[in-house]
């Protein structure tokens, strides 16, 4: 299982549908009980044909064994490569988790009307004015579709060569 630390109206910015159940909200806080959002694999791998949601599930090791409450079920999603299989994993909300952000892994989503360009210039502009030793890459969900593909529209480029080729030696 995979787990993802994700903010209130994460889903609505990255385009994913809440099945059944509902969003994290403001009041998922440290001081109220744990909550969790599973996708839909994960939902199928451990609870089969019934609903999840109203289920605690257990997280964590020895005394930081914990329960969280399910509150909702998300469409699955691709993280890497459009060609990946689904993976199980279970979100939980940045306000109860605030003790296990930090590391090298943090990403943020945005969506915005604004132009890339003009975004991108804004995003860098706050990220060093918080800490300028903080590495950034900002790429588009485009580009991460475009590289996903490459080895893809490569085979394809070489098998039409080929065609080709096998086809003029014909003649």
């Amino acid at each position: 299982v995979h787990f993802n630390i994700v903010s209130d109206e994460y889903f609505k910015t990255v385009g994913m549908r809440i099945v059944r159940g509902r969003d994290f909200t403001r009041q998922d806080n440290a001081s109220s009980p744990g909550v969790v959002i599973i996708n839909d694999s994960l939902a199928r791998r451990f609870f089969g044909g019934v609903d999840p949601v109203g289920h605690v599930i257990t997280m964590g090791r020895n005394q930081a064994r914990r329960g969280f409450e399910v509150i909702a079920v998300v469409s699955d999603a691709k993280y890497q490569r459009l060609q990946e299989p689904n993976r199980s994993i279970a979100y939980l909300p940045r306000d109860q988790m605030a003790a296990s952000l930090g590391g090298r892994n943090l990403f943020a989503e945005v969506r915005s009307a604004a132009g890339f360009a003009a975004v991108a210039e804004s995003l860098r502009r706050e990220v060093r004015a918080l800490d300028a030793r903080v590495p950034m890459r900002i790429e588009t969900v485009s580009d991460r579709i475009r590289q996903s593909v490459v080895r893809e529209r490569v085979t394809t480029v070489l098998a039409a060569g080929l065609g080709l080729a096998a086809l003029a030696l014909a003649c």
